[in-house]
């Protein structure tokens, strides 16, 4: 986004071309970013080309490796300037943090799931967790929800980039597969944001598989959960 406003600079009218595949909240973010200038949103098919006068393409910055067969220490790679970037239009939302003792968790459907998640879903109910599904918020509400919350619980997925709205000191436990350990992109966030990051490494069904399914043990994630409440 901040090469963009240079090109602008240098353009009538420029069109942000974007595949039909988007992510809807990706798409949010960019319309919000464009209002009131000299740019367009265009959703184009994936594998059709396109006759562009004038073709400006962005690299990214970073890799994820969440569509990769294995995983290695090092495959996932965030530079300092997107940690900085990030963190500036962060603070340009101007979040206010009111501790309210929210608890949250987190559901994961599908692959890489936790294959006792009844057996977790029952204790943190108990515990007074609110069950949250962030694709079905918009950012505004996001923003709101994580805002104030004080824990994060639940399976690893995406939906915990959204611990980054969270107030600083906030305390994140994700449960994941071995695999999943040795990605250290979450872990380079909640440091960025000031967040407790935890984790459990479940029991995998697939020893060593990177979308493997897992088992928690439950004495080690009561006894977790007792530690970060207590605080």
């Amino acid at each position: 986004m901040r090469y963009l406003d240079g090109i602008l600079a240098n353009h009538d009218i420029v069109d942000i071309l974007v595949t039909d595949a988007v992510d809807p909240h990706i798409e949010e973010l960019i319309l919000r970013y464009i209002i009131n200038k000299n740019a367009r949103l265009k959703k184009v098919q994936e594998n059709v080309s396109i006759n562009c006068k004038t073709l400006y393409y962005s690299d990214s910055t970073s890799y994820l490796s969440d569509h990769a067969l294995d995983l290695i220490i090092g495959d996932t790679v965030i530079p300092d300037a997107s940690i900085a970037f990030l963190k500036e239009q962060i603070a340009s939302l101007k979040i206010e943090h009111i501790n309210q003792g929210r608890k949250v968790y987190l559901r994961r459907g599908g692959y890489r799931g936790v294959l006792n998640s009844m057996e977790i879903d029952l204790e943190l109910e108990k515990r007074g967790y609110q069950i949250c599904y962030p694709h079905l918020l918009s950012f505004d509400e996001k923003v709101k929800y994580f805002g104030l919350a004080d824990i994060i619980v639940g399976p690893l997925s995406s939906g915990f980039a959204n611990m980054i709205f969270c107030r600083p000191g906030a305390k994140v436990l994700a449960l994941m597969n071995t695999a999943r350990a040795r990605d250290p992109y979450f872990a380079r966030v909640a440091e960025a944001f000031n967040i407790d990051f935890m984790t459990i490494i479940g029991h995998d069904v697939t020893p060593g598989g990177i979308h493997s399914d897992c088992t928690i043990d439950m004495s080690r994630l009561n006894k977790t959960l007792n530690l970060m409440e207590s605080d």
